[in-house]
């Protein structure tokens, strides 16, 4: 929070390879909670056979989140991609 830094939230991916059990595990919501810099990645798309509007719609389903939190991941990925320093 402090640095700025801006992690990348690739739900579908993590339930991939094992980092979550299922996609309501994800803790996407509870760090936007708690003030963390995230946004929404598709990661590797050929692996996860998934496009932006289907991970979107993935985290929209998320328990806790809500459109202000989706829409805060996508600020926080629009300042991430142009942060200068």
């Amino acid at each position: 929070m402090e640095k700025g830094v801006t992690i990348e939230a690739c739900v579908t991916s993590n339930l991939h390879v094992g980092a979550i059990a299922s996609l309501e595990d994800h803790p996407l919501s509870r760090w936007l909670d708690l003030g963390v810099r995230a946004t929404i990645c598709t990661d590797n798309v050929l692996f996860s056979q998934v496009d932006a509007p289907e991970e979107y719609a993935r985290v929209a389903a998320l328990p806790g989140m809500t459109a202000q939190k989706v829409a805060r991941t996508i600020r926080y990925g629009r300042e991430a991609a142009f942060r200068r320093g």
